[in-house]
């Protein structure tokens, strides 16, 4: 009995323990006024303060009271140190390493020290929310995840916050948002795919402008006096979309389609286009899924109003950092999408033969500089011991490579050197800072000045009526003949980035005739801007720069499905903007399902199935039978198409395969429809009736004979793991800390879902991690919902209530006013300086 009450005593005090005070009063030495703290329903905090330092304390403070394992596994991210938190693992070794060559923290950490006065004071005192609340409970009472980690040896001692485990984070999301990996995926390739260029061409289609851009060409030339004596356009990017080029020609030259593996979308309309003759504006953020949500939504609030404590905003934050991200204040919203801007190059450098420390530049050998690492384990007194060459372009990230005991190769003989615009420092927080209280277009554009990282679309509208979208970010010029797409070799100056483009001459919009705008990961600008763009920058630059920097993006059908319906449904209302997101109209399927027309597949069922698709509406619904099929054949089809050591490559990249399906269908002769494993040379025809009867055997197997009884929701399921335990391998712990959700959408809807197929059926890894509608006649009409819940602990109330609503696609209040907050207040916590 006494051992029983004691193994209770530890569960509850594990499971419970780390749920934190939301109502009451606390005395915390730093405060230095009163700070009042109101929940909703839904843990949503609206935090108001007197002092700018106050608010940012309280801040910090909740961020930490409801999400500090998450904010722990972050700076743990960030610093390469996540095997600290792990134990020993192979696979968290290497990232490990190649987060520590590439040297994110400590580019935060010189991000931090250059912040001015002002920007500094914000994040030291958020830290000092933080630490107020970590450094004054044991580990145990912070989260469960220190007491089950314990169990398994890892030992865990809790460090105070800092000022850069805040500006870290900022540099791992500019990471995730560029064109990571894009250039490395292409180069290998090009290994195994025929050197004539046919099939990379078909593997990664030309844009099609039939899809529109998001802006457009009656948005060109931009409407600032440094750009109203551009010359004609010229030739060259017109000529790089539309080329017929071949081979690694081909491979180097042509923009190529990412597909929507993470995007985003965000629209606004003006009062021309609304039933309330004020704007509305629209943002979901398509990120990988996890758990806790990516997002902690906040209210910060300066009571009273002053100038020297001018906050009043609402929006979405990122656990561990100050400000809000994405939200609006009293006078303007604004929201983002991902531009897939190249920000990141691979240089092959030459190194002396008789010293791996030099390399060739110039024509001289110059001294690379070289980091010592050590990389600890949380179960072990063991350490990985990594030495890190550095050149001026940036480190060698191919060095220390494992082999299969674990072991680091050293240095690589054939060196691969990083350039990369995170590297260098960025003001974010400064232009995050701007961002919250800017008033209008002018003082929004004025932020975006300083935002550097990541290169975005960024939405905007003002209670004035205004809208418009603002492109920021540091976006590299780069050298003739350089495309961004492949590692090239670089020896010398001209080699290297030029510089960067100037911020005036980036892409934007500003109340545009249509009364609308759009962004959705697809093509930004009409091929023309980067012709003119050219001619602008190529006095101070030379004539021989190549300034087409985005050569990745979204096929453009969910870019295209959000003008239809801007058009259709109009006049809009919130209703209609959520209408919108939930839209799971598939083009891929309306491009796809006709080539089965006509075809015999030699089964009365499978004949009787294409029938039931042709039939189909296209809409990917949760709930709907032929959007199952249609899902499980386009992943057969893709895996029968794209075949042999390429499908190997495919499969594990941040590419969809659904864009290039589409335009190898209105190309039956071309060589991926040919089976090589084969004698026989394959049609599309051939293919195609092979990959539906495979796909019809399949969904009988994991859903049964009857037809009727299939449904996309029983085999596409939203999945948010936690880390670490919820890759622990054990499902009781799993079963705790994971959560998943049955839901619509495909992967060039508007309502996005990034599918894998896998042998049991789809899992998705990435789709909104937000919602929100912005209505700016009255901003307590505005509606919100991330993906999970605001509380990271597993057993609070709002770890996972948030889960239902967003996958159905329904929304909740996003309060503002200090009446709807009170009115919906569920507890009240009281800070006073202690």
């Amino acid at each position: 009995l006494v051992s029983g009450l004691v193994i209770g005593y530890l569960i509850y005090s594990w499971t419970r323990g780390p749920l934190p005070q939301h109502s009451g009063e606390l005395r915390l030495a730093g405060l230095q006024g009163s700070v009042e703290i109101l929940r909703d329903e839904w843990g949503v905090a609206h935090i108001y303060a007197g002092s700018l330092h106050d608010l940012f304390f309280a801040q910090g403070y909740t961020n930490a009271q409801d999400r500090w394992w998450q904010m722990e596994w972050y700076r743990h991210i960030g610093a390469g140190r996540v095997m600290e938190l792990t134990g020993f693992n192979a696979e968290v070794l290497a990232g490990d390493i190649a987060i520590r060559t590439m040297g994110w923290h400590a580019a935060a950490q010189r991000e931090a020290a250059a912040y001015d006065e002002q920007d500094r004071a914000v994040l030291d005192a958020f830290a000092d929310g933080v630490n107020a609340y970590i450094l004054e409970r044991p580990k145990e009472r912070l989260a469960f995840e220190y007491s089950l980690l314990g169990v398994t040896g890892v030992d865990i001692a809790v460090e105070p916050w800092t000022a850069a485990d805040s500006v870290v984070w900022a540099k791992v999301m500019g990471w995730l948002l560029s064109n990571d990996g894009l250039e490395l995926l292409r180069a290998e390739l090009g290994q195994v795919i025929d050197s004539d260029g046919e099939r990379m061409h078909g593997l990664f289609p030309e844009y099609d402008f039939a899809n529109p851009t998001a802006l457009l060409a009656a948005d060109l030339p931009l409407a600032e006096s440094t750009l109203h004596s551009l010359e004609a356009p010229a030739a060259e990017p017109r000529r790089l979309m539309n080329a017929a080029a071949s081979g690694s020609a081909l491979l180097n030259a042509v923009p190529l389609v990412k597909g929507d593996g993470i995007g985003s979308n965000n629209w606004v309309v003006g009062g021309a286009l609304s039933e309330s003759g004020k704007p509305l504006l629209a943002n979901d953020m398509h990120l990988g899924h996890q758990m806790p949500s990516i997002w902690y939504e906040v209210g910060l609030h300066c009571r009273p109003l002053s100038d020297a404590c001018p906050v009043d905003v609402v929006g979405f934050q990122l656990a561990g950092s100050p400000w809000v991200l994405a939200g609006h204040n009293a006078h303007i919203a604004w929201g983002f999408t991902d531009q897939t801007d190249d920000v990141i190059d691979y240089f092959l450098i030459e190194t002396h033969p008789d010293d791996p420390l030099q390399y060739k530049w110039n024509g001289d050998w110059r001294a690379m500089t070289v980091r010592e690492e050590t990389i600890a384990a949380g179960d072990s007194d063991a350490v990985h011991s990594i030495r890190i060459r550095q050149t001026h372009l940036g480190p060698v990230i191919n060095d220390n490579q494992l082999d299969e005991s674990g072991q680091s190769s050293g240095f690589s003989s054939a060196p691969r050197v990083l350039r990369w615009t995170g590297s260098e420092p960025s003001q974010i927080f400064s232009a995050l800072g701007q961002l919250n209280r800017a008033a209008n277009w002018s003082e929004f554009r004025q932020a975006l000045r300083l935002w550097d990282l990541p290169a975005l679309h960024v939405v905007y509208a003002d209670v004035d009526g205004s809208i418009g979208m603002q492109v920021p970010g540091r976006i590299p010029i780069r050298a003739a003949g350089h495309f961004g797409t492949l590692p090239v070799r670089a020896a010398a100056d001209a080699d290297d980035w030029r510089g960067f483009i100037p911020y005036d001459a980036l892409p934007r919009v500003y109340n545009p005739a249509r009364g609308y705008v759009q962004s959705a990961n697809q093509m930004t600008v009409p091929p023309d801007y980067f012709g003119q763009l050219k001619n602008r920058l190529a006095p101070q630059f030379g004539g021989d720069i190549m300034v087409m920097y985005q050569n990745t993006f979204a096929a453009g059908y969910r870019g295209r499905r959000i003008v239809e319906l801007l058009e259709s449904l109009a006049p809009h209302s919130v209703a209609t903007f959520q209408q919108m997101q939930g839209d799971s109209f598939d083009r891929s399927a309306e491009r796809i399902v006709p080539l089965l027309a006509g075809l015999d597949f030699e089964r009365h069922e499978v004949n009787a199935a294409r029938d039931w698709l042709l039939g189909w509406d296209y809409d990917a619904d949760v709930n709907s039978g032929q959007a199952a099929l249609f899902g499980i054949f386009s992943a057969v089809l893709a895996q029968n198409v794209f075949d042999g050591a390429a499908w190997e490559i495919i499969e594990a990249a941040p590419v969809d395969i659904l864009p290039p399906l589409v335009a190898l269908g209105e190309n039956p002769a071309h060589r991926w429809w040919d089976d090589e494993s084969t004698a026989a040379v394959e049609t599309r025809d051939v293919i195609l009736i092979r990959s539906l009867q495979q796909a019809y055997d399949h969904a009988a197997e994991w859903m049964g004979g009857d037809e009727s009884e299939w449904r996309l929701g029983r085999i596409h399921k939203a999945v948010f793991d936690s880390n670490p335990l919820g890759a622990s391998g054990i499902d009781v712990l799993e079963g705790i800390v994971n959560r998943q959700a049955a839901i619509s959408g495909c992967s060039v809807c508007i309502n996005a879902a990034r599918r894998h197929f896998v042998d049991a059926g789809f899992t998705v890894s990435a789709g909104p991690s937000e919602r929100v509608v912005y209505d700016l006649s009255d901003w307590d009409r505005s509606r919100s919902m991330h993906t999970t819940g605001q509380s990271g602990h597993p057993y609070s109330s709002h770890y996972d209530d948030m889960l239902a609503d967003w996958s159905a696609v329904a929304y909740k209040p996003m309060l503002w006013s200090r009446g709807a907050v009170e009115a919906a207040s569920m507890s009240r916590l009281v800070l006073q300086p202690g």
